[in-house]
């Protein structure tokens, strides 16, 4: 439920406390942002954890944790990195260089200490391809959601996919052709 704090003043917890209420599931699986500590992993490595996960906890603006404990079932929570703070890209640019020039692991980590500030560790930073990033990690993890969970036949195959049914879909639209009243009869494209 994206933005159902801001959008609703609605935790997200209170959501799906009501959802599970109506629709008594076996467990939830939820997906959520994190902040990284290293550029190299935004966008590219997904969490997976079984013990829940705490909205917001990565950038300083804690929402209710969703859990076992506060959820009443089972918790898989998928996260994947998409913000970094600024901190963290100037400490790592810095040990990288400082370490070339010769600094030890000491000297580095006490230059680093004194000359961050608490405004670096308040500025989040998001790759500038971050809309299709997401687009694109979503789509990645509603295939494997939906390979894990469809039913399968007698040999193993699984039904067809929500996005390979939206994928056939187009292309019959593509192909349509239209029948004009007199009989005349054009192809579209």
């Amino acid at each position: 439920a994206p933005g159902v704090m801001a959008q609703t003043g609605i935790e997200t917890e209170e959501v799906l406390q009501g959802i599970i209420r109506k629709t008594k599931p076996d467990l939830v699986i939820v997906v959520d942002a994190l902040a990284s500590r290293s550029v190299q992993r935004l966008c590219t490595t997904v969490q997976i954890t079984d013990t829940g996960i705490e909205p917001g906890a990565g950038v300083g603006n804690r929402r209710k944790e969703l859990t076992k404990k506060t959820l009443g079932i089972p918790v898989v929570a998928i996260g994947v990195p998409t913000v970094v703070d600024a901190a963290t890209i100037i400490s790592d640019h810095l040990e990288h260089v400082l370490e070339k020039q010769g600094y030890s692991e000491e000297e580095i980590e006490r230059f680093i200490y004194e000359i961050l500030t608490e405004e670096t560790t308040d500025v989040m930073v998001t790759p500038k391809n971050i809309d299709e990033s997401v687009n694109q990690i979503s789509k990645d993890l509603a295939k494997v959601l939906n390979h894990c969970f469809q039913k399968r036949d007698n040999y193993g195959n699984s039904s067809i996919s929500f996005y390979e049914k939206e994928d056939m879909e187009k292309k019959e639209k593509s192909n349509l052709s239209i029948k004009f009243p007199e009989g005349k009869n054009n192809d579209c494209v």
